[in-house]
Protein backbone atom coordinates (compact mmCIF):
# COMPACT_ATOMS: atom_id res chain seq x y z
CA UNK A 1 0.00 0.00 0.00
CA UNK A 2 1.01 3.68 -0.52
CA UNK A 3 0.56 6.65 0.96
CA UNK A 4 0.43 9.85 -0.11
CA UNK A 5 2.42 12.88 2.09
CA UNK A 6 1.18 15.88 1.10
CA UNK A 7 3.43 19.58 1.88
CA UNK A 8 3.01 22.06 3.89
CA UNK A 9 1.21 24.91 1.29
CA UNK A 10 3.85 27.17 0.01
CA UNK A 11 6.19 26.80 2.91
CA UNK A 12 8.49 23.86 1.37
CA UNK A 13 7.09 24.42 -2.48
CA UNK A 14 9.72 26.78 -3.18
CA UNK A 15 7.60 28.15 -5.82
CA UNK A 16 6.14 31.01 -3.78
CA UNK A 17 2.46 29.89 -5.70
CA UNK A 18 -0.03 29.12 -2.92
CA UNK A 19 -1.84 26.81 -5.37
CA UNK A 20 0.45 24.39 -6.21
CA UNK A 21 0.93 21.23 -3.63
CA UNK A 22 3.47 18.82 -3.51
CA UNK A 23 2.49 15.84 -3.18
CA UNK A 24 4.71 12.11 -2.76
CA UNK A 25 3.79 8.36 -2.95
CA UNK A 26 4.89 6.89 0.19
CA UNK A 27 5.34 3.06 0.64
CA UNK A 28 3.03 2.13 3.47
CA UNK A 29 5.40 0.33 5.23
CA UNK A 30 8.61 2.73 5.19
CA UNK A 31 10.48 1.95 8.01
CA UNK A 32 12.02 5.75 8.53
CA UNK A 33 8.65 7.45 7.90
CA UNK A 34 7.52 4.99 10.87
CA UNK A 35 10.00 6.28 13.01
CA UNK A 36 9.23 9.85 12.17
CA UNK A 37 6.18 9.51 12.87
CA UNK A 38 6.32 7.69 16.48
CA UNK A 39 9.20 10.84 17.11
CA UNK A 40 6.26 13.58 16.56
CA UNK A 41 4.06 11.82 18.66
CA UNK A 42 6.51 11.00 21.65
CA UNK A 43 7.13 14.83 21.69
CA UNK A 44 3.88 15.90 20.98
CA UNK A 45 4.39 18.00 25.02
CA UNK A 46 6.90 20.09 22.70
CA UNK A 47 4.63 21.40 19.97
CA UNK A 48 2.04 22.00 22.96
CA UNK A 49 4.27 24.29 24.49
CA UNK A 50 5.74 26.39 21.65
CA UNK A 51 2.23 26.87 20.97
CA UNK A 52 1.16 28.39 24.16
CA UNK A 53 4.93 30.26 24.18
CA UNK A 54 4.30 34.33 24.08
CA UNK A 55 7.33 34.59 22.60
CA UNK A 56 6.58 32.83 19.14
CA UNK A 57 4.23 35.40 18.00
CA UNK A 58 3.41 35.48 14.42
CA UNK A 59 4.19 31.73 14.36
CA UNK A 60 2.82 29.10 12.30
CA UNK A 61 1.79 25.71 13.94
CA UNK A 62 0.70 22.71 11.77
CA UNK A 63 -0.21 18.90 12.58
CA UNK A 64 -0.47 16.30 9.84
CA UNK A 65 -2.90 14.14 9.89
CA UNK A 66 -3.55 10.78 7.81
CA UNK A 67 -6.97 10.47 6.13
CA UNK A 68 -7.89 7.01 4.93
CA UNK A 69 -10.96 6.33 2.26
CA UNK A 70 -11.42 2.49 1.63
CA UNK A 71 -7.64 1.62 0.40
CA UNK A 72 -6.49 5.16 -0.15
CA UNK A 73 -4.77 7.50 2.90
CA UNK A 74 -3.56 10.93 1.79
CA UNK A 75 -1.62 12.76 4.86
CA UNK A 76 -2.10 15.97 5.15
CA UNK A 77 -1.55 19.45 7.01
CA UNK A 78 -3.96 21.46 9.32
CA UNK A 79 -2.75 24.84 10.18
CA UNK A 80 -3.47 24.78 13.96
CA UNK A 81 -5.03 27.64 15.74
CA UNK A 82 -6.60 25.97 18.90
CA UNK A 83 -5.06 23.13 21.28
CA UNK A 84 -7.37 21.60 24.19
CA UNK A 85 -5.96 18.96 26.58
CA UNK A 86 -6.73 16.19 24.04
CA UNK A 87 -7.19 17.45 20.49
CA UNK A 88 -5.99 20.35 17.86
CA UNK A 89 -7.98 22.47 15.91
CA UNK A 90 -7.27 23.91 12.91
CA UNK A 91 -7.69 24.33 8.98
CA UNK A 92 -6.69 21.40 6.27
CA UNK A 93 -3.94 23.01 4.61
CA UNK A 94 -3.41 21.03 1.30
CA UNK A 95 -5.48 20.22 -1.62
CA UNK A 96 -6.67 16.48 -1.32
CA UNK A 97 -5.26 14.20 -4.58
CA UNK A 98 -7.57 11.32 -3.48
CA UNK A 99 -9.35 11.24 -0.19
CA UNK A 100 -12.99 13.23 -0.87
CA UNK A 101 -13.70 13.23 2.94
CA UNK A 102 -12.25 17.24 3.34
CA UNK A 103 -11.34 19.98 1.58
CA UNK A 104 -8.94 22.63 1.98
CA UNK A 105 -9.90 25.57 4.86
CA UNK A 106 -12.10 22.90 6.07
CA UNK A 107 -11.90 23.05 9.80
CA UNK A 108 -11.42 19.88 11.72
CA UNK A 109 -10.29 18.58 14.74
CA UNK A 110 -7.38 15.76 15.28
CA UNK A 111 -6.78 13.79 18.87
CA UNK A 112 -2.79 14.46 19.94
CA UNK A 113 -1.97 10.49 19.87
CA UNK A 114 -3.33 10.86 16.18
CA UNK A 115 -1.05 12.87 14.47
CA UNK A 116 1.65 11.93 12.45
CA UNK A 117 4.11 15.16 12.08
CA UNK A 118 4.07 18.32 14.00
CA UNK A 119 5.69 21.80 12.90
CA UNK A 120 6.35 25.06 13.94
CA UNK A 121 7.67 27.60 11.41
CA UNK A 122 9.07 31.15 13.12
CA UNK A 123 10.95 33.23 10.20
CA UNK A 124 13.41 31.16 8.67
CA UNK A 125 13.39 28.52 11.61
CA UNK A 126 11.54 25.19 11.86
CA UNK A 127 11.22 22.95 14.53
CA UNK A 128 9.67 19.27 14.74
CA UNK A 129 8.46 18.38 11.57
CA UNK A 130 10.58 14.73 11.66
CA UNK A 131 8.54 13.39 8.51
CA UNK A 132 9.82 16.73 6.36
CA UNK A 133 13.21 15.77 7.72
CA UNK A 134 13.00 12.42 6.18
CA UNK A 135 12.03 13.32 2.74
CA UNK A 136 14.32 16.31 2.25
CA UNK A 137 17.17 14.12 3.28
CA UNK A 138 16.12 11.99 0.36
CA UNK A 139 15.77 14.87 -1.63
CA UNK A 140 11.61 15.01 -2.16
CA UNK A 141 10.16 17.60 -0.91
CA UNK A 142 7.38 17.09 1.40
Amino acid sequence: MYRLWNAVKSFFSGSGDDDIDIVRMIKGDDEELIAAVAKARATVDEFIDHFHNPEMEGAAFFVKQEFVEGEQSEHMWLMVDEVTETHFSGVVNNDPQFVTQVRIGERIKVAHEEIGDWMVSHGDDMTGGFTVEVLMRRGQKT
